[in-house]
């Protein structure tokens, strides 16, 4: 693990960084989602080492031990601590079987997901009500639109970057290029242009769970290359 994620003191994080961090702020945002519907959720090691995580109104306590939590997961500390540095979510610790629930209903504890990123990271937690979505233009973002090969690339990458996704309108596989009549094909997705806007694009845009409505979007765009040379011609 570099210095960027090195290993965290799971009693150190819990009484100290983890209190300054939810006094921050990180906890008012955490208590934007619903989480006292969901229970509070401990995290135990194999050493019965726990911290709990109770939600209340405006934000989230943190108590030593797992007595008060509804879920319980145990995990091994480096697991944790790559949880908490987002190289580890819920679903896959729980399916890949390297976390247990000890207590409660697994499910919980990816449905806190959310929460935990604006706990440790200052995430936001979408909702689609406090959702303003402006496209490169300060125009209300249409989330149904579609890009044709010749369209600005600027507003695709801005695109890509605001929704998370971009799709391209029909084109034709047989479209010519102006050179030479050399033939069109369809190639790979993403193309330089959506490499970029992806790695600006913010994680919980792309990610799997903190956006949770945005999670089941599949990206739909196609790329469209010249079959001589390779050189990419389309959106992206």
């Amino acid at each position: 693990m570099t210095a960027q994620f090195s290993p965290i003191d799971f009693r150190e994080f819990h009484r100290e960084e983890l209190p300054r961090r939810l006094a921050a702020g990180h906890g008012a945002l955490a208590a934007e989602d619903d989480l006292a519907a969901i229970g509070a959720l401990a995290f135990r090691l194999p050493s019965g080492e726990a911290f709990t995580y109770r939600p209340r109104a405006g934000g989230v306590d943190v108590l030593p031990g797992d007595a008060a939590a509804d879920t319980v997961i145990e995990l091994a500390p480096e697991l944790w601590s790559e949880l908490v540095h987002d190289l580890e979510s819920a679903p896959g610790l729980l399916y890949a079987g390297r976390a247990r629930c000890a207590k409660g209903d697994a499910m919980r504890f990816v449905r806190w997901e959310p929460g935990l990123r604006a706990m440790y990271h200052g995430r936001p937690i979408f909702a689609p009500a406090r959702t303003d979505l402006r496209d490169r233009h300060g125009r209300p973002l249409d989330p149904a639109r579609g890009f044709a090969l010749g369209d600005d690339r600027a507003d695709m990458a801005h695109f890509l970057r605001t929704a998370g996704w971009t799709r391209s309108r029909r084109a034709r596989a047989k479209a010519t290029s102006a050179r030479g009549g050399a033939r069109m094909r369809p190639a790979k997705r993403c193309c330089a242009a959506s490499r970029a806007a992806a790695r600006s694009t913010p994680r919980c845009a792309r990610s799997r769970a903190t956006c949770g409505s945005l999670a089941s979007l599949r990206c739909r765009t196609t790329t469209w290359c010249r079959a001589s040379s390779g050189a990419t011609v389309s959106p992206c």
